[in-house]
């Protein structure tokens, strides 16, 4: 449904970082914002996965981090998905809520946002994983499933 109202070919997006060699994935899904080995939540996807870098410091990066990090837990954020569906669909704007909910684009958004780091031209809470992929603050890296 992302996709196709998007017109992109993503769907989803994380963050992605790495400990001691593993690479572990920042997320906002039905459940919650989860983390996960990236081998493990790979798994759960039939489609291909891209790993995009942002252009910032690598202190920015961190930050941005553990801000995503400090939303382990929360839930998900239906009404806001939904909010942005009709924004994106019908071209209505209804108001934004700041809330402890997150949906994964809105999540990464954020956390970039909040380090001074816009990486979409719209508020987070109607970022698309498209718009973070086509940020100038982006770089695809590679294709892990494609």
């Amino acid at each position: 449904m992302i996709r196709a109202a998007t017109g992109s070919v993503y769907s989803h997006v994380g963050l992605v970082y790495l400990i001691e060699e593993r690479r572990y994935c920042l997320e906002a899904v039905g459940k919650g914002v989860s983390l996960g080995l990236m081998s493990e939540v790979a798994k759960r996807y039939a489609g291909g996965i891209d790993y995009f870098e942002i252009n910032a410091p690598n202190a920015i990066r961190h930050k941005a981090t553990l801000f995503a990090l400090e939303q382990l837990g929360k839930p998900f954020d239906f009404v806001g998905l939904a909010r942005f569906l009709l924004r994106i669909t019908f071209c209505l704007r209804t108001r934004a809520r700041r809330d402890q909910r997150w949906f994964c684009a809105e999540l990464v958004a954020e956390a970039y946002r909040r380090q001074g780091f816009e990486l979409a031209r719209t508020p987070s809470c109607y970022a698309a994983p498209k718009d973070l992929a086509t940020s100038l603050l982006a770089r695809r890296l590679y294709t892990v499933k494609p």
